[in-house]
Order: structure tokens, then sequence, then C-alpha cells
């Protein structure tokens, strides 16, 4: 996503300045305040204040540039031409409606979630009353009793009900907002918890007993002493409660109804309601959910947004919009769209996820009637918000919503869209994907919808266009342009003059690697416009091709406006050419030029009856001795990598002007053009004419770029019209970026001069053999001097089927004068590498830049097996790693790192099923499948940094297949909510999770070849591995040698080959403890200061120990061979089975303790026989209590002291004291079932016997502790206890998971004993996150 991917290169936010318009028009001050003062003449100096100069007014019209894309020219000649009658959708985060400019009547007409993240499920409910005070309505998800208003219409009488916490709806920075006022309240109200606490606390520690004696005094001292551990231990626990506080957020009711016309919507429970923060929380939200009611009677009944254009707020604190969609059954999008027919089947609440998308829109289009000159381009046109930034994801875009705003842009019958997301994809993958398919073939291509998109902000190096925008055909890619004088004036508050118009340092530029231009025009790049309400600000700047391309949009919007008004026939073809031929030239070193309104709109009226205006001019480009056709074929030629540069290239291009696929057969038939071919450039040679029928038509081009001098050159071929001379019908863009050869391994480039924004580029063929370079950078002749200056540096390789972030080295430097700067990046051997050397683009002050390449290079490769990789087989011996120096000397410093675990995982289950929902069909008219796939996770313990990924992940655009990952606990609570790109969690508790993964295709037949996808899971080792020691030879491995980590500095000289041997039988505490055999331990091989490679290490299986005589476990009885299969009989017979082994064996200790477990110990009804269970067990023979105790207290010899006997016999003293304990703990709960919880002498002298022999750590003994606390009203006592039992436990399992959920309710009763009305409340609301009755849907 362009707005996230590198934060030096994408929106500059600075802090927004509080302006107050003045009287005057145009004119803005600061407002303040002065206070009257007393002036002292001895103290204060009476010198006359310096007159301050009067100032121009401000520059008003740069906040939202118009004038230099001839936009504001354009409406001053057609003022009815401001966009009306033009329908925009703004692909995005999602549009605040209530922001300004964008609030007005008609604006806005359609608001649409298409990622799914505001969907809520429903659940049909009956009211409890319903009288003039309203209509009461219990929730089903909260227990909260709901109140709505009496005047509500529904004849139908079906109530349907959902809740969302409000933390999984808003976007982060307003979650984040809230969190932090709404902790001032809870800092309030927790704060008296404690200080009551403590009160009591130094009032007992002040109390005297003088009046006691004897007995007395001493029983008043126990007392005492119990109390006073019991304050303590409430202070401690509120400690805790404090340190680990989770503000569960307010939870979100809804209910839907159906009035008779609409589905409306009405929403509550936001707790924005203002509140004085030192009064601590709202009494309201002291209460339990089932204990409060909430009054909706005063909340808008909303219906689709589309119907009524109404919205509303959740709360004046949060002063967050929202919107609703009811999704309804209705298959076809059209329909669902302008007349849903269907069953409610759910709720889209819409909210943005982001204040990106209210921007893009109000550059596009804002309204704005209190200053007209900070209006949108298109202040006349309609927008449809569409949004694709999934909250769950921080405002990512999905596959998923991608292909349902294709389909709604179609269904809300939208002229033309903007998208201001997009990324790097793999280099080579240009124009392919679902998503770019889709939006080409169907949305352009065939429903005439326009599509503008930004180019990106991963610049200055060629080729860093983001992906669909920069490089999808069909799609206008617009870069980011800065305009001296307004624009900067009045955005960028710039400190240094004559700063020239430019585009931003940062802006992607093309060509694509198939040779696309990459980017169309430039638009100005920044504004400062409409935000949505909840940032507590109107406005805000933002800069770069997120700002340029809705500029652009908007300026299209106008010319739509025009063509429609006169009746001129509107094709993205017919457009993009009036765009792209009266653009104006800004000497950009691509030739990417700069809209131009006013001009494109004489283009498109002078040329409004030509019929090629409508025909897409496709190029492919084949290389010679290449077939024509995918995947060979190019969009352009674009030269490289060395050996191409010294060369003729000779080239296959087809021309094949298209219109409609379906409509059109005629004018295609009748298409006959004679054109008239020019190269731009005497090294490219063409024929000189053509001609061009509707079949299209071949020619040859040679490009000769053997006397090119190292750097950039560019070329066009142009076709013209024969008959029209200048009306240009196409061109194939030619790019060659010849690299310099080096003749050693280190390049100089000394006294590069940069000013005023130079962009230098300099192209360097990477050596053979080097795996890293270390640039070392210094300026010099500061036209200022004493200042630093900023120095962007970016170094990219083309690598094939690589990701921009994995193969560029970016850098911004602030450097001060002759300081050096020393950056080291990987880079591939025997490649071009661009190295861009720019000023920013805000200065002007020049400076001299030095600049040292070193090129390193050591490579590993693995003798064994003759295999160029590092995957390492534990077991397979001795594996000897050979490195070679390539280029010069190297410190050979080799060590071995392992700190990652990778293990495997294979569905559990897989299904597909068709989605018929309608706004999941796509503009083909082709239905997806879903293919959900299920996949077990437990933990044994506590995994840090934790992270999913499978074949399909870190592929977004450049992929066929939408991808969306879901994280469940036990009770089914969403623990992450996951996209293609794999995150990390930093902390998971152990336990039994579930990972959903959906896939989404239109071909099933695909999705049955992935339904048994592996998955891969990471996790960062709980200690590194580093005990790995590399050798010389097998010699030194394991004789007296010296490993390499002990020699000292070891020499590599060029060519020069060294052995490293490792041995791989890893074993014992050379592995770490989570690393289990088939796992894949991931680590680093380093072998110099910055040479590393990944090193992957599979894990053998691990050594059997020898049995030995000694301390032998006899063989087991027939009796205890029995016994093991209890857990295998069926729970129905397990009675009767343990009955008879009783029977049968009457005295054997272990078929009496199987009994006693296999008895639920915590019913009533079972007590009886639990009690008699396990007394049998306390009364046999072995278990001799008070030698269990003494040896419990006796120090043991060292196993390795020990004789077989004195070995055997601990074994069976382990053996009694665990069944001694489990009698003990079966008994004393077994004495609270009966007793209905309350204490007996029975019970408190079973409880101590049990106490003397567990840790308190023991989650067995905690349970009962705790109950055992709260019988002597030691609730605090008992809360400590609880709360580490639920840590113990963790997220659960299938076998602690009713353990579990009953601690979790014991903590909320406990809250209740103590009153702490706090926790309670706090400890509810969590109840309703923590568990669920069923997965959310994707």
């Amino acid at each position: 996503m362009l707005i996230s991917a590198r934060a030096l290169k994408t929106l500059a936010r600075p802090a927004s300045i509080a302006l107050r318009q003045s009287p005057t028009p145009h004119l803005w001050r600061f407002s303040h305040t002065s206070a009257r003062r007393q002036i002292d003449p001895l103290t204060t100096d009476m010198t006359p204040a310096r007159s301050v100069p009067p100032s121009a007014p401000f520059p008003t019209n740069g906040l939202l540039p118009k004038e230099t894309t001839q936009a504001l020219s354009f409406l001053k000649k057609y003022p009815e031409c401001d966009g009306r009658n033009v329908r925009v959708g703004i692909l995005d985060t999602g549009v605040d409606p209530a922001a300004i400019g964008l609030s007005g009547r008609g604006k806005m007409v359609d608001v649409i979630d298409c990622t799914g993240s505001g969907d809520i499920a429903l659940a049909e409910v009956k009211p409890v009353s319903t009288d003039s005070s309203g209509i009461k309505v219990v929730s089903p998800t909260t227990g909260r009793t709901l109140v709505l208003s009496a005047q509500l219409k529904n004849p139908t009488g079906s109530w349907l009900l959902g809740a969302r916490p409000a933390y999984a709806l808003w976007p982060d920075d307003l979650v984040s907002r809230r969190k932090v006022e709404r902790k001032r309240e809870f800092d309030v109200e927790h704060g008296r918890l404690v200080g009551q606490v403590q009160k009591e606390l130094s009032a007992l520690e002040q109390a005297a007993d003088e009046h006691l004696e004897g007995e007395k005094i001493e029983a008043a001292k126990a007392a005492r002493a119990q109390r006073k551990e019991e304050l303590k231990n409430k202070l401690a626990v509120l400690k805790d409660l404090a340190t680990n506080y989770k503000d569960p957020g307010p939870i979100i009711e809804t209910v839907v109804f159906h009035d008779g016309t609409h589905y409306r919507a009405v929403v509550g429970g936001a707790e924005g309601t203002f509140h004085d923060p030192s009064q601590g929380l709202p009494h309201d939200q002291l209460k339990l959910l089932k204990d409060s009611t909430l009054d909706m009677t005063k909340s808008l009944a909303l219906t689709d947004f589309r119907f009524e254009k109404q919205h509303a707020e959740f709360g004046e604190a949060d002063m967050l919009t929202y919107s609703v969609n009811i999704l309804t059954d209705d298959t076809d999008l059209q329909q669902a769209i302008e007349a849903p027919k269907g069953k409610a089947i759910g709720l889209s609440l819409v909210v943005v996820s982001g204040s990106h998308g209210t921007h893009v829109a109000g550059i596009v289009g804002s309204h704005r009637t209190d200053d007209e000159e900070q209006n949108g381009v298109a202040r006349g046109c309609e927008i449809v918000s569409l949004k694709i930034g999934d909250t769950r994801v921080k405002s990512m875009e999905t596959q998923q919503a991608l292909l349902r705003a294709a389909q709604a842009l179609v269904a809300t019958k939208c002229d033309i869209a903007n998208m201001s997301f997009g990324e790097a994809g793999a280099f080579g993958v240009e124009n392919k994907g679902l998503f770019a398919q889709i939006l080409r073939d169907f949305v352009i291509r065939q429903r005439d919808i326009l599509f503008i998109s930004s180019a990106g902000n991963a610049g200055p190096a060629l080729t860093t266009v983001g992906q669909p925008g920069g490089t999808t055909s069909g799609i206008l890619s617009i870069g980011a342009y800065v305009d001296a004088g307004a624009m900067q004036q009045a955005e960028y508050a710039l400190v240094e003059k004559n700063v020239p118009s430019s585009a931003t340092t940062w802006c992607s530029r093309g060509p694509t690697v198939d040779g696309a231009k990459g980017v169309d025009v430039y638009a100005p790049g920044a504004a400062i416009t409409s935000i949505p309400r909840y940032c507590l600000s109107a406005t805000m700047l933002a800069n770069g091709t997120s700002m340029s391309s809705p500029n652009a949009c908007g300026s299209i919007a106008l010319l739509l406006s025009g063509m429609k008004k006169e009746g001129i026939p509107i094709t993205a073809a017919r457009v993009y050419k009036a765009i792209r031929a009266t653009a104006k030239d800004v000497s950009d070193d691509l030739g990417v030029p700069f809209i131009q309104v006013d001009k494109a709109w004489d283009y498109l009226v002078e040329h409004r009856d030509r019929p090629d205006q409508d025909a897409e001019f496709r190029v492919a480009v084949t290389p010679a001795g290449k077939l024509p056709g995918k995947p060979t074929d190019q969009r352009g030629i674009y030269i490289r990598e060395k050996n191409f540069t010294q060369k003729v290239n000779q080239y296959s291009v087809t021309v094949k002007p298209t219109y409609k696929p379906f409509g059109e057969p005629e004018r295609a038939y009748d298409l006959q053009l004679p054109v008239t071919l020019i190269a731009t450039e005497p090294w490219v040679k063409i024929p000189d004419y053509l001609f061009l029928g509707g079949n299209g038509r071949t020619f040859e081009a040679r490009v000769d770029a053997t006397q090119l001098s190292p750097g950039l050159h560019n070329a066009l071929i142009e076709g013209y019209d024969s008959n029209t001379p200048g009306r240009k019908l196409f061109d194939v863009p030619v790019t060659v970026a010849k690299p310099l050869v080096p003749q050693g391994p280190t390049v100089n480039f000394k006294g590069v001069r940069l000013a005023t924004g130079t962009v230098d580029r300099r192209f360097i063929h990477v050596p053979e053999g080097a795996t890293w370079a270390e640039l070392r950078f210094r300026t010099s002749k500061h036209e200022i001097p004493g200042t630093s200056v900023r120095c962007w540096v970016h170094a990219v390789q083309l690598e094939p089927q690589q990701r921009l972030g994995n193969v560029e080295g970016a850098y911004v430097m602030a450097m001060n004068e002759n300081e050096p700067v020393t950056k080291k990046m990987t880079v591939k051997a025997g490649m071009t590498m661009e190295l861009v050397l720019s000023q920013f683009f805000t200065n002007a002050a020049g400076f001299d830049l030095d600049v040292d390449v070193e090129f390193h290079g050591i490579t590993v490769s693995h003798l064994l097996t003759g295999r160029d990789e590092l995957t390492i087989v534990g077991g397979d011996g001795i594996v000897r790693l050979e490195c070679i120096s390539n280029l010069r000397i190297e410190d050979l410093k080799p060590s071995v790192t392992f700190d990652q675990r990778r293990i495997y995982v294979r569905p559990t289950s897989s299904e597909i099923v068709p989605l018929l929902s309608a706004r999941d069909r796509l503009p083909s008219g082709n239905n997806t499948a879903e293919l959900i796939m299920t996949y077990p996770i437990d933990l044994k313990e506590e995994a840090n940094n934790l992270s999913f990924s499978l074949p399909l992940s870190d592929h977004l655009y450049d992929s066929d297949v939408p991808m969306l990952t879901q994280l469940y606990d036990i009770n089914k609570k969403r623990v992450q909510f996951g996209d293609v790109y794999p995150k990390k969690i930093e902390k998971l508790p152990k336990g039994s999770y579930t990972l959903q993964v959906q896939l989404l295709q239109q071909s099933v037949a695909a999705l049955e070849k992935l339904k048994n996808m592996t998955l891969r899971v990471d996790q960062k080792l709980s200690k590194p591995v580093e005990s790995v020691s590399l050798y010389p030879d097998i010699v030194d491995q394991f004789g007296p040698g010296k490993p390499y980590k002990d020699q000292g500095q070891v020499k590599l000289h060029p060519g020069e080959r060294k052995v490293l041997c490792m041995d791989t039988n890893l074993e014992g505490e050379a592995l770490p403890k989570e690393a289990q055999p088939g796992d894949l331990l991931l680590g680093t091989l380093s072998f110099a200061a910055e040479g590393k490679t990944t090193l992957r290490y599979l894990v053998p299986p691990a050594p059997k120990k020898a049995p030995t005589e000694e301390g032998k476990k006899p063989d087991p009885t027939v009796a205890e061979l029995l016994t093991g299969l209890v857990g295998k009989v069926a729970e129905s017979d397990k009675k009767s089975f343990l009955d008879n082994l009783v029977k049968e064996y009457p005295n054997d200790l272990g078929v009496l303790v199987a009994r006693l477990e296999s008895l639920k110990a915590d019913d009533k009804e079972d007590s009886a026989q639990v009690l008699a269970a396990a007394d049998a067990v306390l009364k046999h023979a072995d278990v001799d209590e008070n030698r269990i105790l003494i040896s419990l207290g006796s120090k043991r010899l060292p196993a390795s002291e020990q004789t077989p006997e004195q070995k055997e016999e601990a074994r069976k003293m382990e053996e009694r004291k665990k069944a001694l304990v489990t009698a003990l703990n079966r008994r004393t709960r077994a004495l609270l079932a009966k007793e209905e919880e309350k204490s007996t002498k029975d019970f408190e002298e079973t409880f101590e016997r049990y106490r003397k022999l567990v840790d308190a750590s023991d989650k067995d003994f905690a349970s009962v502790y705790s109950r055992w606390a709260i019988i002597h009203e030691r609730y605090g006592t008992a809360l400590q206890a609880t709360r580490k039992l639920i840590k113990e436990l963790g997220a659960g399992t299938a076998e602690t998971v009713v353990e579990l959920n009953k601690a979790r309710q014991l903590e909320r009763d406990l809250y209740a004993k103590l009153d702490w009305k706090l926790w309670s409340a706090i400890g509810d609301r969590h109840r309703v996150l923590e568990i669920a009755s069923k997965y959310l849907s994707f």
C-alpha cells in the first residue's frame, strides 16, 4: 500500500496549525489572546517596537492546486462543467461523508465497505416489552437491555440484533486516542480502589490490642496477620491488574428491522458522551452488561446510505461518522444496490479505516461553500466511497476488497475511479493477477469506466512503479509533481528560495520491466484538504502520488463533465489519448509530461468525430528469436543488462487497434489507417510507413546501443496519422540504461554536483562474484556554508521475480560538510545496478558529492552435494562448506547462529463453497468460490514472534488467488486477522489454536489443487543457538585444533578457497529446547563483516538412550496394562470397566487411582463415590502419609550416586506421592461439592494435609486454594490464586478449556465479592470478547 510502504517516502503529515479565518476573504491569521499588564518604566524597554511590514495575501490557491493543471482556467471558461453529472469512485480507506467539503447535499451518493471489516452477524430476538417508553430487547451477545424508540415502524415484527467491539471497527489512530482518554478515567477509578485498600492496611497497622489479655491477644494477632496478608494480596492483585490492564473498549450494539419499505439499523453503545475524567468512569460503565440499559431511542434509524444519504456519529468524544448497508441474500449486485428484495443476513457498519481516503476525495471533488478557493478540482462531481483499506489489517487493501470494489464500480454506475493505493509486485509479473485482469478487461475495456491510479512513492530509481497503477494496461498512472510558487508557499513553508518545480524525489518512476512507460503524466502531488472528523482537524497536508492521482482524477472529471454536456463519447482510450497528447513537457529525464486540462479539452473537441479515438492501440514487442505471445511479449523496449547494451537488438513490434470486445465489430472492420513511423533518436531504426487495419500490423525495430555512452537514454517509436500531420496514434517507449563496466572491484564518482533537486543516475555492471557492496559518501562545497544537506541515495537491481524491497538500498541522509557516511547492501553479481544520487526536492542550495562503491564477494557452496544451497540435514555427518573470495582480500570470520524454528502443518479440513452473495460476483459475471482450510496450532509453551505463511503469501496484486487468514483460540476468540503478508505475533500464550485460511478463485478446479497446501509456522527461539563451531578440516574438528572463531583474523585472498567443516550431529544442549525431529532451524552463516547467507538445518532424530539395568523400571503388571487402557474405553463403558478392575485387583494402587480420576469430583451427586474412592487410596498400605512427608523433607543423593535399589525406591515413592496428592485433591473438592462450598472440620483437615504436599504454583492446588480462600472470605487471596491459575492455563486446550472458563468466571465472581465495580465491569466486557459460539466470517 503506497501510504505505508516506506516511512520516508510516504505521506508527510506535519502537525496541523489551528487557523482562524479573518473577516477579509482569503486572509488568514493566528488566533491569540494577550493579558493586560502594568508597565514599569524603570524595568521596561520603551524603545518603539519595530514595525512589521505588510505581507502579501496568503496563497490560498496553493492549498489545493488547480491553476498549473489548467483546471482553474477550464472552470472559468466552462463553469457548468465542474464535474456535475460525473460519478467518481474512490477506492481507499473510505470517505467520511461528514467531512468538510464532502457533507453537502448530493456530494456523497454511496458509501460501501468492500472489505467486510464492518460486517456484523445478526440474530433474531423477540421484544421483552413494548410500551410508550420504548421497545425493549435484550442483546443475545452482551445480555444488555436495549431500548428503542416506540415510534419505529416494524410491520414484520422481526428484530435482528448484533454486536461488535468498537475497537474492532474503528481506525487504529482513533482507538489509540480513545484508549488514552479512557485511561485517564480508569486511573482515577482504579486509584480509588488502591487508596481504599491502603487506608484499611494503614488503619490495621495502627490498631492496638491493649484491652485484650492472654489467649485473646494471640488470637487477635493471628487474625490481624491474616487480615494484613489479605490486604497485601489485594494490593498485589490491584498492581498486577493495572500493569496488565487492557481496555476492552465499548461494545457496539445494532438492531436491524424492516419498516415496510427498507431495512433499517439503529446503532448505539459507543460510550462517547463527554465526561470529566477526574470523576472516574461514568456510572453506567461500572455496571455489568446484563444489569445495564442502553437508551437507543434517540439514535437514527438508518437505511442503506444510497437511499437517503444519511449518516450518524458514534459519539461526541470519538466524532467518528458511520453509515450502514444491510446485507441481504440477493445474488444480483445491481438489484441489491438499487432495490434489494432479499432477506437480511448481516449488517455492514461502514466506517473509515483512516484519513487517507477522505483526503483523496477532498482533492477530487470537495465543495467548500466557506471558501471556494479550497474546493476540490471537480467540485460538482458525485462521489462513491469504496473502502478497500481493511481495518483488521491496519488499513491495508485486501484482494477480496479489491474484487468487490471492481464490481461495485459497475453496479454504482461510476464514470471514473481513483485508487491511491498500490505496492511493489514481483519484477516480471506486471499486468497480471486477478484484480489487474478484472480491472483491465472488464471494468475499463468493457464498461468504459476510467481508472486513475498513483504511480507509487518508491522512487527515485527507475522501474519502481507500483502495482496496479504503474503496471496495468488501461490505467492512467500519475506521478507526483510540486509547482514552484503558490503550491510551495502554501504547503511546504520552505526556507530556501528559488526552489524549482520538480517531481517529488520519492515519486516512483518507469519504465516497467516489460518496457511500458509506467508513469503517464504528472499532477500536483500535495494538498491541504478534508480529513475525517474523528481526526479533530478539518484539514491537513498530505503529499505523494496518493495526492497527485486524485488531482488528475478531478481534472479528468471536468473533461467528462464537458463531454457529457457536449455529447462526446466517453471511453478510456479517447480520454487518455487527449491527456497524453496535450500534457506539458517539464524536461523530465524519462519524458513524463504534466497534465493540462484546457488543452486536453480542445483535443477532445477537435477529434470528437474521429473513429480511431475510441480504439486502444495495443502494443506487443517480441524480441528476435522468440515466439510472439505471452509470456515473451513486452509493452515497450527496455534494455538494461550489459550483454544487451553492447549489441544491436532486434524486435518485432505489433500494433493492434482494439475496440470493445463486444458490440463494435463494424468499427474494427472499417478502420483503415495509413501510419507514418518516426523514431525520436537515430540509434532506433524502423520502417517509414505502416498501413494499419483492425487486425493490426507488425514491423521490425532495431535498437543499436553499442555506441551509446553509459547512462540513461530514451527514445520513442511514434506512429502518426499520415493524412493528418502531427496527430499521434500510438507510441512505443524505448529505454536504454547502459551500465558502466568497472575494470576493478571499486567504482568512484567524484564531485557529483547536486543542486535544485537534481537527480543523477548512474548504472553499474556489478562484477561477477560480488555479493555485497559498501557505499561511501562525503559532501563538500556546500552552497550555504554551515548547513547540512539532504541527500537521497537509491540503488536498485531488477532481479526477476523479486520485489523492490528485496533488491534495493534506499537511504535518506542529512549530511554535514566533509562528513563521511557508509552504507552496505546485498547485490546480485552480473546484473546492472542503478545508483541514484539526488538532492531532496525541497532544497535548492547545491553541494558536491563524492561516492565510492566498493564491491565485495564471498560465495559459499555445499561441497557434499555440489549444490549452491545451504540446507544442512542433521545426521549427514561432517558438512564441508567452501568459501571463495571473488574480488579482493577479505577477512574471513565464519560463524553460525540459529534463531528461528520452522515447522510445516497440513490442513485437517478443506471445504470449497461457491460464494453466491451479490458483492462476491465479479464484473465478468462469474461468481467466486471459497476454499476454507483449517490448520491446528498447538503451543506447549508461550511463543514469541510467531508467524504463519503459505506458498501464496507475499503476493497481493501479482496473484490470481486472494487469501485471508484468521487465528482463533479454543474459545473461538479471534486472536489475529491476516492477509497475504505474514505478521509476527509478539507473544502468544500456550494453548490450542485454529488457523483458518480463505482462498478465492473463479475456478473450483484451481482451488482443488490447493486443498492440501502446507502451512509454514515460524517461531523465534527462546534462546539463539550459537554453539555450532566451524573448523578448517576434519582433523581439527575432532582433534586438538581450534575452531575458526578462536583463530583470530583469517585473510582470504582473491580466488582463494577455504573449507569450513561443520558437524551436523547436533544433540542435547546444542539444540534449542523447542526443536523436535523434522523441524527446520533457521539462522545465518556469516563469513565476513557483511557477507552472510541464510542457513537451514533439518533437526535429526533424537539419540536413543540405551537402557541400563540400574534404575530400569520393571515390566508392567497385568493390572498396570489394563489401567493404561482406561483412556481408550468409551465414556459410557468406563465406569463398569473400572468397577470390574477394582473387583479383580482391589489392592492395586494404580487401579484405585484410575477409578478416582474417572469420577467428577466437583459434582455434588458424585461426591459420595469420590470420597469413597479417595479414602480407598488414602487407606492403601503403600500410601503412608508420614513416610511420604519425611521423604519429601529428606535430601537425596545425586542420581549418579544412587544404587539401583535406591532408584527403584525413589520411583515408587514418587508414584505414592502422586497417588496421595490426587486423593487429597479429589477429597477436598468432593467435600466442597457435598457441602456446597461450605467449610467443615473434615474439609479443613483434608485441605491442610493437601497443602503440605504441593507447591503453591501447582495448577490443581490453585483452584482448590481459591475456593478455600473464598470460604474464609479472603477474596484478595483467592483472586490472586485464580489469576495465577488463569495465566498457567494460557489460552486453553480441549482438555483445559472447561477449567479455564470456570476460572475466568470465578475471577469475575471475586471482583463482585470484593465490590470492585470497576473490575467487575471490565471483566464482564472481556467475557463478551473472550468466548464466541462460532467463527467469524471473512
